[in-house]
């Protein structure tokens, strides 16, 4: 019969260790749970309008004839509804005067109440997370009527807030008031597929009438309604937890207190605006503010841009040491994210941009093994809070990015991440010039006749108003604007007046039309030279100035391709003539190299502890090469530096450039100096008036032959005919 034995000291440690860290591991678990409340349970109830973290999923929050509804009513809100605006006194803010709505009920009874007594205006505001997701969700939605403040529990009723909210959110008649509200349209699109119609934003409102006063909310809340509020309490409240429930009684009021002013601060701001800017400046303000609400919530693809400037910032040496590591870290980076979107999760959760440096840059140490036991172990070792959202079977991924030498994929992160910029730099040069064209149109064609009833010149309504206040001319005619001046300007002489006659001797039609001179569009219009402003500030006063005759109308389109078919001729003018396009003046050039030295420097200071011996010394004879350029480029005498080139040493530059930080302290000159030179050359290779003629024509006839417009002004084109014949 087997008989137990008592079992040994070293068998029962060897047992009960295990036990002990299956144990540990558990406490930190729970420990790590227990720091992350509150849980993301919420987010799991959520059963409509979830947003999709791979791809905008738009059409399962609204239909495209619903948006094109939204912006048809948008685009078509009248002035009287932007503008309209209660007599009802603002109340003083009072604590604990709100109610929290957390039913859908009560949430009902809210929507009926503003429906049903006739509100025109509210304030809103939204207090949202990137907590525990990805793209970020709202925790709460406050809005201020007449009646008071509400406080809308955004996560409890998600599900049910677009239907209700709608009613009011678009309906046209009630005004939505917020401050700094941009963010907030697509916070609210994102989580619930709703748009804001009939907008006002009371920040905007206050930066539009340019006051040098503080625009902040709580710079308004003292000017405006005599109300003090600390800025660093505000933003301790504004970036609090607003997940988690309930929420704390000084939360809920600053959330009332944020919208409770909304709707007194709309009226004050509205009425100086239409003071101070006129009731047409005001429309065009308030026109442009609603241009935000119809704009959809994208989702936002992975971009290698923060990550590249913290790493270059952070990490110095190893950017400038190795591309190597920095294509891995972007590789690792772009892993991260697709985690954090299966996770549903902030990227810094998943692992923060320190932690990926750190395990990138232990991996590519020297004599370190890349394998998915080693990945396993460094990971182990660290803080369970750093990587907990790496699972086993990332592991085999990890190893793939380490250990690649394919240095495309990180290449390709690059391309994309620097085609993103150029469409967003192209995004906003659109935007931009949708602003300019729609100030005014180009011409107003206002037309200026002499002494004798001859035309002189086109012009815009301001110059025609300023003659007349002068009394220095009559009016002719008010529709067209017609004026006569009461003198003959000198510039204006019979004998410098070309082309006035066409052939048949009748006077020109001189009126130009607001039109694109390529297509033929009438709308989103810009100002064009023919002859590029390089050439022609260079050419003699007579010559440049009232060249009114090669300024065209372009829309953005033809714009474009008319730009890049002018730099196409610059570039053939240049061989030509045999001056490069970007040609400097001497002081230009020594700005350069002083600048490139002085890089050059620094670079050798910061990894001289990593550059071999021999090719320490090749550093430092460029460098020398370099500043004996730079010296023979100046020409001067610098004080306290005398130029031996036998004598020149890496200590005598090294003090050098501690002593001359910027090349201004060397070389005094004008902005002039370092300007591109290339135009002044031509211009100056071109010599006579005759040949300059020639110049200008070439560049009207490269344009005819480059865009083929169909819509070339008549006395252009009568020029153009004279001038062949």
């Amino acid at each position: 019969m087997y008989q137990f034995k008592e079992p040994s000291s070293k068998l029962i440690l060897i047992g009960v260790v295990p036990l002990i860290l299956a144990s540990y591991l558990v406490y930190k678990a729970i420990r790590a749970a227990i720091k992350k409340q509150p849980t993301r349970d919420h987010q799991l109830r959520f059963s409509k309008y979830i947003r999709d973290n791979f791809k905008d999923n738009q059409d399962e929050f609204y239909t495209h004839e619903h948006l094109e509804r939204i912006k048809n009513q948008i685009l078509n809100l009248s002035f009287e509804k932007m503008t309209s605006c209660s007599n009802l006194s603002q109340n003083s803010f009072q604590e604990d005067n709100f109610i929290y709505i957390n039913t859908e009920k009560d949430l009902a009874n809210l929507i009926n109440t503003i429906l049903n007594t006739s509100e025109n205006a509210i304030g809103v505001d939204i207090e949202q997370t990137n907590l525990d997701s990805y793209q970020g969700y709202n925790c709460l939605i406050q809005i201020a009527t007449s009646k008071g403040n509400f406080l809308i529990d955004a996560i409890l009723l998600h599900d049910v807030i677009p239907f209700h909210l709608k009613q009011v959110f678009e309906n046209e008649n009630i005004i939505k008031i917020f401050y700094s509200g941009t963010s907030d349209l697509q916070w609210i699109n994102r989580d619930h597929g709703l748009f804001i119609v009939n907008y006002f934003d009371v920040h905007q409102a206050a930066l539009f009438l340019g006051d040098k006063d503080d625009s902040s909310l709580v710079g308004l809340f003292q000017k405006y309604c005599s109300y003090s509020f600390d800025k660093t309490k505000k933003k301790l409240f504004q970036t609090s937890d607003w997940r988690k429930r309930p929420l704390t009684k000084e939360q809920c009021n600053y959330a009332a207190l944020d919208v409770h002013y909304l709707i007194h601060l709309r009226k004050v701001l509205l009425q100086k605006v239409i003071d101070r800017k006129g009731i047409q400046m005001t429309k065009k303000f308030l026109t442009k503010l609603q241009e935000n609400c119809f704009k959809s919530y994208q989702l936002k693809p992975f971009t290698a841009k923060s990550y590249l400037e913290y790493f270059n910032q952070n990490h110095p040496k190893s950017a400038q040491r190795s591309e190597n590591i920095t294509t891995k870290f972007l590789q690792f980076c772009r892993f991260v994210d697709q985690r954090a979107r299966e996770l549903d999760l902030n990227c810094e959760q998943v692992c923060s941009k320190e932690n990926s440096c750190h395990l990138i840059m232990h991996f590519m140490a020297q004599d370190v093994i890349i394998s998915e036991e080693s990945i396993l172990s460094f990971l182990q070792q660290q803080s369970y809070e750093d990587y907990q959202h790496i699972s086993l079977a990332n592991i085999s991924q990890i190893k793939s990015i380490l250990s690649t030498t394919d240095t495309h994929l990180g290449e390709d992160i690059l391309l994309n991440n620097n085609q993103q910029i150029q469409n967003q730099n192209k995004s906003e040069r659109k935007k931009k010039f949708e602003e300019i064209a729609k100030t005014a149109k180009p011409y107003d064609n206002c037309q200026i006749l002499g002494p004798d009833g001859q035309h002189l010149s086109t012009t815009n309504k301001t110059k025609v108003q300023w003659y007349l206040k002068k009394n220095l001319a009559t009016l002719v005619q008010e529709d067209p604007l017609i004026i006569k001046l009461n003198f003959l300007p000198s510039e204006k002489k019979p004998e410098v007046l070309e082309f006035t006659k066409n052939p048949e001797g009748d006077t020109l039609d001189f009126l130009r039309k607001n039109q694109c001179v390529v297509c033929g569009q009438e709308e989103g219009l810009t100002k064009y030279h023919l002859v590029p402003s390089n050439y022609r500030q260079h050419f003699p006063v007579n010559m440049k100035e009232h060249r009114a005759l090669d300024i065209i109308l372009l829309c953005l389109r033809c714009l474009d391709k008319a730009n890049k078919e002018s730099h196409k001729y610059q570039k053939e003018i240049a061989e030509k003539y045999n001056v490069p396009l970007a040609e400097y003046t001497n002081t230009k050039k020594a700005y350069t190299q002083f600048y490139e030295i002085q890089k050059l420097i620094n670079k050798y200071l910061k990894n001289k502890d990593f550059i071999p011996l021999d090719k320490q010394e090749k550093f430092l004879s460029n460098i020398r090469k370099n500043f004996e350029k730079f010296l023979d480029q100046v020409k001067i005498e610098i004080e306290g530096f005398e130029y031996d080139r036998e004598g020149l040493t890496t200590e005598r530059i090294f003090s050098f450039f501690q002593t001359y930080k910027n090349p201004e302290s060397i070389l005094q000159s004008d902005n002039k100096d370092t300007k591109n030179i290339h135009g002044k050359l031509i211009v100056e290779k071109l010599a006579t008036t005759q040949n300059i003629q020639d110049f200008i024509h070439q560049w009207r006839l490269h344009f005819i032959r480059s865009l083929d417009p169909q819509f070339l002004p008549k006395d252009l084109q009568l020029i153009l005919s004279q001038y062949n014949q």
